[in-house]
């Protein structure tokens, strides 16, 4: 899931006033919408966990992982909990990367998993690495 009501295929400034979302959603800045949604859309994904406790929650991008986490579960977890893995892209030359992915289990239940996005020479771009992070989250939920 994204947090936020618009999605960027870039986190850079530029693209708010470029694109006239100053505009569009009466925030001079993407940061003053970002704080709106952190002190207003964030409580309620956090009271949905709580009343639907779903088995797991996906957060693409991990450069979020903090809003994430503060979206669902920072009342009751410590930064000490989380746990991360990484996965190492098949054979692609020079520019193999390893992909890290976090999770948390936010209660007796339900766990969050962060992941890269999806797209991008960092992202799970490729059928190979979808796969994995879907065989890792499955072996998360079976701990």
């Amino acid at each position: 899931m994204n947090l936020y009501p618009i999605a960027f295929d870039s986190t850079d400034e530029n693209l708010w006033k470029k694109y006239k979302l100053d505009e569009k959603t009466g925030f001079d800045e993407k940061y003053l919408l970002q704080t709106w949604c952190f002190l207003n859309r964030f409580p309620v994904f956090s009271e949905l966990r709580k009343e639907k406790s779903p088995r797991l929650i996906i957060g693409a991008g991990i450069s979020y992982l903090k809003d994430f986490i503060m979206c669902f579960g920072w009342d009751q977890m410590t930064c000490g909990n989380i746990k991360y893995g990484d996965i190492e892209p098949r054979s692609e030359g020079n520019k193999s990367k390893k992909r890290r992915y976090y999770w948390i289990k936010l209660d007796s239940y339900t766990t969050l998993v962060v992941v890269p996005f999806f797209s991008g020479p960092n992202g799970l771009n490729s059928d190979y690495l979808l796969q994995e992070m879907g065989n890792r989250i499955s072996g998360i939920l079976k701990e």
